[in-house]
């Protein structure tokens, strides 16, 4: 999932396609290249994506010559082949900006991990895994932003290894498959901005720990293989006013005075749900007051709004500035923005 809210999907095996789903206008695109593949095993096909490039694992069946990495860009359908000397059945980008890759299939598969620049495609470094846990197999990796990577395997075990490749810690999660306790056959692990991971089992379990591994908790999506992807958080904009019912919104930055803004609520926002130790305004983010937090139905519309207070001489508003911008979170972490014109009106040169 990108940061627009579309769905890439690896579709396909001996002929796949990198399929999106624009989630805005319902629509579907695809997009291939020769010689195109993965083995037919329902536990490989890694795909990532970084801007405006989606990366898909290209394996090496039928003793074809094409092979490693397939970088598609998604703003013009054009793709380039890289790292053909490895054979990889997963690949992430890491939250440290880089590239990692799990290789190569057959029995057992997974069994080394190499690492890229996203954007010059060349490889930075490698790590054995063989020589960590010897002739095991492994299924999919994630990466947080210290560069320690997170392995999920078939027989139930998650790793966690550092960025020198060695070992920190282990777990071996229970999962429930119709009533029954069993080992988690997992297929897919993803991590989140705030180090939250998700595992994808054989039988539809879902686990949810962190990096840490000091939390569990599982539910279930099906009976099948079950990938997993932490979506972007969207940034949800919001009505504000600054210097509610004044139209010219002056700022005068002599004064050591305040800034009040308004949030409205909409139909489809809820003003309350904001966290107002989050919230920042101006260029420098000035943080609110906090014995300046109301809700209060401002507009006179039936429902309350978000009043709230900032000292101008914390916003960083300077004399060229003719907008104002309110950044902040909700409650439940999602981002909010949202801005305002304003006049400046002390002498400026």
């Amino acid at each position: 999932a990108d940061g627009s809210g579309n769905i890439h999907v690896y579709n396909g095996t001996f002929s796949p396609y990198m399929s999106t789903y624009n989630t805005q206008a319902d629509v579907w695109t695809h997009l291939t290249t020769d010689n195109f593949n993965t083995a037919n095993n329902g536990t490989y096909g890694g795909i990532d994506v970084l801007g405006t490039t989606v990366y898909v694992t290209d394996m090496d069946i039928a003793n074809e010559s094409d092979k490693g990495v397939i970088a598609f860009d998604i703003t013009d359908g054009t793709s380039q082949r890289f790292a053909e000397n490895i054979d990889p059945i997963d690949l992430t980008v890491g939250l440290n900006g880089l590239l990692y890759t799990l290789s190569p299939g057959g029995s057992p598969g997974g069994r080394s991990i190499n690492i890229f620049d996203p954007f010059t495609m060349e490889q930075i470094s490698s790590i054995d895994l063989t020589s960590i846990f010897g002739w095991t197999a492994h299924r999919s990796i994630a990466v947080d932003y210290n560069g320690d990577i997170f392995i999920a395997d078939w027989d139930g075990e998650v790793h966690r290894i550092n960025s020198s490749g060695e070992l920190v810690a282990t777990i071996v999660p229970t999962c429930d498959w119709i009533g029954f306790d069993t080992t988690c056959k997992f297929v897919d692990i993803d991590i989140s901005a705030n180090g939250e991971l998700a595992l994808g089992s054989r039988f539809g379990e879902v686990f949810i720990t962190d990096t840490s591994f000091s939390s569990v908790s599982t539910f279930n999506v099906g009976s099948t293989n079950v990938f997993v992807e932490f979506a972007a958080n969207p940034t949800i904009s919001v009505d504000i006013d600054i210097n509610a019912n004044s139209e010219e919104n002056y700022i005068n930055l002599k004064s050591t005075g305040l800034v009040s803004v308004v949030v409205f609520t909409t139909d489809s926002f809820d003003a309350a749900e904001i966290d107002p130790a989050t919230l920042g305004f101006g260029p420098d983010a000035a943080p609110v007051l906090q014995n300046r937090i109301f809700l209060k139905d401002v507009d006179d519309d039936g429902d309350l709004d978000l009043f709230v207070y900032f000292y101008i001489s914390q916003t960083g508003i300077v004399c060229t500035d003719n907008e104002a911008v309110l950044t902040g979170q909700t409650f439940a972490g999602q981002p909010i923005e949202g801005s305002d014109n304003i006049t400046v009106i002390s002498r400026c040169p």
